[in-house]
């Protein structure tokens, strides 16, 4: 173990066993191929020519300031979702797919399905969703746009499920003009014009742009004419429009106010929510759900490649998620359809933290995010040197990140700024945990820092024999701490002083669960339950399938995931008293809100479970 520094430590034995060592070694092996094939399924796909002026890649975000013609300011922000245009095609009203196979040079009646799908995973789709809300933070409308991307040109040719033939140019890859009449829906027709100049300069609220494009056009529909005149710059897309409509004495205004384009990261949405809701998650409830549990309802994500990655959180009206594709998916459930889709760059692992009203999560795009709940609105982003793994914790004014860059980050919940930084010196792999003041981090290299939350200074320093993966759990003036190194420890919150430490017979790779005196614990076969006063075994239950996440405790209930089953155990004895089979090999563990049970699985199906009827 290297030399920590002088601020106050203690340490755990140390175990030299190679069998321990190999275990852990396999472990790791298993989780980092998992990983890669999760990131593999997100990987970024090549830009177009054209996107040069418009990047459409996965996860790209913006907020518009809009002043309408009577002075009244509303905004809008954007997220953008990509995909090979094979995908979702299924959601596709006929207008839409009938626009998409024109745009893509596909002709439905002679084509077969196999050459439609050929053709249709050779281009790529992006859906690009604006969402748009006033200045009390009211959602007013959401509109996603679909767009066909080519070398040469970004064409729309859906806008929701109307259908546009042909597709419309939004950008081209070098100035150009175009005059198009079509029709909406196969109906309803209209005529545009589409005319595309270089522009040297654009000065915006973000900055300045020296290679920018300035298109105008001119959509005639249905005796209404408008006419946009849109700035586009290299590198970051949309920063500015100007739309005039028939009738209206003055234009609508919008400028970019913040944006999240790849490496591009600047400004910040303001701070507006209107219902300010927060999920508390919990392992432990006091009421037990019965003897036997059964199927409450089954969800399955349209895309396969849409594996779900985090744990659920329950809310009011809410489940949310994220998944391998890089969303995070807000589920109604009353009717289990999707509210909306937040889209990153890269496959999200981080489970959301809900608090007034706003969402934080991070992704394997190196990124941390803040959308709002109600509608997905993007707010700000925020960089890191790795991938965000694990959930952040939220204080009442501040957002602590811990990410694999070995780094913990405190940033301005309003606006994602750095308050401060803490090294850590190795990545971190579990989340942090925050109580009253003090905010408690751990690392790979098994050290536990316990850090003050306002100004980042150290505390104290723990130090176990191999990495700690788990969060850990405050129990009262005491926290207790799980390691790889087969240990699991309560040390003195204040202090770090140890209390009592346990020697278990594998790895403890999630959080210890405290409920009615107890400590209970999931290792790769086998659930543990500790006597939280001095840390002496009560009881052990052996499964001979890999447990999946830490259990949840329902009064004198203890249910758990395994490769293969969801199991209840008597919280007492360690006795399995129900088990019922699942489909698929789950992602995270258990979570719950007192009545229902949630667990999420790799092929992208979401279950919950409620007790039989007596």
């Amino acid at each position: 173990m290297a030399q920590l520094d002088s601020i106050p430590q203690t340490k755990a034995r140390a175990d030299d066993s190679w069998l321990g060592v190999a275990v852990v070694g396999g472990v790791l092996f298993a989780l980092a191929l998992t990983i890669l094939a999760l990131w593999l399924q997100v990987v970024p796909s090549a830009p177009t020519s054209a996107e040069r002026f418009m990047p459409l890649m996965n996860g790209a975000s913006a907020v518009y300031r809009i002043t309408e013609a009577d002075g009244t300011v509303h905004y809008r922000s954007r997220n953008v979702q990509r995909a090979p245009a094979s995908q979702g095609i299924g959601d596709l009203s006929a207008a839409a797919f009938a626009a998409l196979a024109q745009a893509a040079g596909i002709d439905l009646e002679t084509a077969s399905t196999a050459e439609m799908l050929r053709r249709l995973r050779a281009v790529e789709v992006a859906a690009m969703t604006d969402v748009e809300y006033d200045a009390n933070g009211n959602t007013q409308k959401r509109t996603t746009q679909l767009i066909l991307l080519t070398p040469s040109h970004a064409r729309v040719f859906a806008v929701d499920d109307i259908g546009i033939a042909p597709a419309l140019p939004i950008i081209a890859a070098a100035p150009a003009q175009e005059t198009i009449t079509g029709t909406v829906n196969a109906a309803l027709p209209f005529a545009f014009t589409f005319e595309q100049q270089p522009l040297a300069t654009a000065t915006t609220p973000l900055g300045a742009w020296n290679d920018c494009m300035r298109v105008r056009t001119t959509l005639v529909f249905q005796q209404d004419q408008s006419v946009s005149q849109t700035t586009y710059c290299a590198g970051v897309g949309e920063v500015m429009d100007e739309t005039s409509a028939s009738g209206a004495p003055q234009k609508k205004y919008s400028e970019i106010i913040a944006a999240s384009v790849g490496s591009f990261l600047r400004g910040s949405a303001p701070y507006i929510e209107t219902a300010r809701r927060s999920a508390e998650m919990r392992n432990a409830f006091p009421t037990r759900l019965g003897d036997a549990l059964r199927q409450a309802f089954l969800y399955q994500e349209k895309v396969s490649s849409n594996g779900i990655t985090t744990q659920i959180v329950p809310l009011e009206e809410f489940l949310l998620y994220g998944t391998a594709s890089g969303a995070i998916v807000a589920l109604d459930r009353a009717t289990l359809s999707e509210r909306w889709r937040f889209q990153t760059g890269g496959a999200v692992y981080s489970t959301p933290n809900v608090t007034d009203g706003i969402v934080y999560f991070g992704s394997a795009d190196k990124k941390t995010y803040a959308v709002r709940l109600t509608d997905g609105a993007f707010i700000w982003a925020f960089p890191t040197q790795d991938i965000v793994s694990v959930a952040v914790a939220v204080s009442p004014d501040t957002v602590f990140v811990a990410s694999e860059d070995k780094q913990v980050y405190a940033l301005d919940r309003d606006t994602g700024k750095v308050r401060w930084t803490y090294a850590m010196g190795a990545p971190i792999v579990a989340a942090p945990t925050l109580y009253e003041n003090t905010l408690f981090v751990s690392n790979a290299n098994g050290e536990l820092t316990a850090l003050n939350a306002a100004t980042g200074q150290a505390l104290w320093k723990f130090a176990t024999d191999r990495a700690i993966t788990a969060p850990v759990t405050v129990d009262g003036e005491f926290i207790l701490v799980a390691s790889n190194d087969f240990t699991v420890t309560k040390l003195a919150r204040a202090d770090g002083s140890v209390t009592w430490q346990t020697d278990l017979n594998d790895t403890v790779e999630t959080q210890p669960i405290v409920a009615d005196g107890r400590v209970y614990l999931a290792l790769p076969y086998e659930l543990v339950a500790l006597d939280a006063a001095d840390g002496k075994a009560l009881w052990h239950y052996r499964d001979d399938r890999i447990l999946r996440g830490a259990p949840m405790v329902t009064g004198d209930q203890l249910w758990q995931l395994t490769l293969t089953e969801l199991i209840g155990v008597d919280a007492k004895t360690g006795t399995r008293f129900f088990a019922v089979p699942h489909f698929n090999s789950p992602t995270a563990g258990l979570t719950g809100d007192g009545q229902l049970l949630y667990a999420g699985f790799f092929d992208g199906t979401l279950l919950g479970l409620e007790a039989s009827a007596p």
